[in-house]
């Protein structure tokens, strides 16, 4: 499944499927860190995925790419990050 991330201000961006479906959103925090709220759909998805503190936005996508290659067992495509 991919998730694709949409700014929708300064700090904050949407988190949706390819089908169009809210999956929550990512908020920049006050000490130049990140966070994931999951919602609705998200919170099923990512329900084990840790919300943050991530150094950046791109951290935050690598520990959703690999949360998500870890649920769905593709084994020959799992990174060393450990999201948990």
């Amino acid at each position: 499944m991919d998730i694709v991330v949409t700014q929708l201000e300064h700090s904050v961006w949407e988190m949706k499927d390819r089908l169009g479906r809210h999956f929550g959103t990512i908020v920049a925090g006050q000490d130049d860190d990140f966070w994931i709220g999951p919602e609705n759909r998200g919170a099923r998805a990512l329900p084990m995925i840790r919300f943050g503190p991530y150094a950046s936005l791109g951290a935050v996508m690598t520990a959703i790419q690999a949360y998500m290659r870890y649920e769905t067992g593709d084994l020959q495509q799992r990174t060393s990050f450990d999201p948990l």
